[in-house]
């Protein structure tokens, strides 16, 4: 668990602690640890695969009891394995925005007191005609009167 951790490249095959299949690593990356970082993968057990109800595990560089055999490696194995060491050192620059926005209830206003409409908010502007029913705007629209 140093800076100077390797990946394993995809298609390896390895054993792992407490366990007697054989899994085929599918997916790399680093994690940060305590003691510097820790590659971490996904993979699917051999000789099944991902068959239907076979699902893929994560298994933790620590987790591995012997490389069985080593998946094929190019240059390119290196830079990206440079790159995500880097990525897992480096924090994120910006947090992404959340997928839904903070919603707030007023609670000092009670249920049934009348909404009040936001200044120059006409129909169809996000005025509340109806307190009780929020939707009567698009329940008339399209019906004729």
């Amino acid at each position: 668990m140093t800076e100077n951790a390797e990946l394993l490249p995809l298609g390896s095959a390895v054993s792992i602690q407490g366990d007697d299949g054989i899994y085929i690593i599918i997916a790399r990356g680093f994690q940060k640890s305590a003691e510097g970082f820790l590659a971490g993968y996904k993979a699917f057990p051999h000789p099944s695969g991902a068959l239907a109800g076979v699902k893929e595990i994560v298994i933790r560089q620590s987790q591995i009891d012997e490389v069985v055999h080593r998946g094929y490696e190019t240059p390119d194995d290196v830079a990206f394995a440079k790159k995500q060491l880097e990525n897992a050192k480096t924090p994120p620059a910006k947090q992404p925005d959340p997928v839904e926005p903070d919603l707030t209830i007023d609670l000092t206003r009670p249920d049934n007191s009348p909404a009040t409409p936001q200044p120059g908010a006409g129909p169809g502007m996000g005025a509340v005609t109806n307190p009780k029913d929020p939707f009567s705007e698009l329940r008339s629209k399209g019906k004729r009167k």
